[in-house]
């Protein structure tokens, strides 16, 4: 059996993708799910989204192995207030924060790619069940590290540590593959 060399994986280009949709990705016979997430914050001021976050996570819920791609995307706005003083002017500025997470169509669990595919909602647990559920490593989903690049969505896929290999192997990083590949 052939190996895969240990590099930046690209998965799709993000016009493939839908940032208001959990998208199904394939990779290696593994099953992968891809979404737009969270850490996007818009100043009020000018509306501007200011993210490229997309996630990438096993396409598999913890609960009943379930697609996660056939979920829905859940967002809620949180207020942060940034409290500018100054001598001669106070004034006080709202951001916003979105928390993204991925729900499950089954069931309706919730994990957060951002934070390793953690759960963070049970919706048919009592609260105390559902707190003690939450801390257990066997309902999280498997979440990779991932980059944009050139408009093209990298993963690193393998077990290892990625910044462990490219501090060695700076070819491996999505800019050294995408330089060798212009060169041919």
């Amino acid at each position: 059996k052939r190996k895969f060399p240990r590099t930046w994986v690209p998965l799709a280009s993000v016009y493939e993708l839908d940032p208001d949709r959990p998208t199904p990705l394939q990779f290696l016979d593994q099953n992968y799910v891809c979404y737009k997430g969270s850490s996007s914050t818009t100043n009020k001021d000018d509306g501007i989204d200011r993210s490229d976050n997309w996630v990438v996570m096993d396409d598999t819920c913890a609960h009943r192995l379930v697609p996660l791609s056939e979920g829905r995307i859940s967002r809620v706005a949180v207020p942060i207030n940034n409290c500018d003083s100054d001598i001669n002017n106070s004034a006080t500025t709202t951001t916003t924060t979105t928390i993204t997470t991925l729900q499950c169509s089954y069931h309706g669990w919730e994990f957060d790619g951002n934070d390793n595919g953690k759960c963070v909602a049970i919706p048919q647990a009592t609260s105390e069940n559902e707190e003690i559920a939450i801390r257990s490593p066997r309902s999280c989903v498997k979440s990779y590290s991932v980059r944009l690049h050139k408009n093209v969505l990298w993963c690193w896929p393998w077990p290892e540590d990625s910044l462990s290999i490219l501090e060695d192997y700076p070819q491996k990083h999505p800019e050294g593959m995408m330089r060798s590949i212009a060169r041919v």
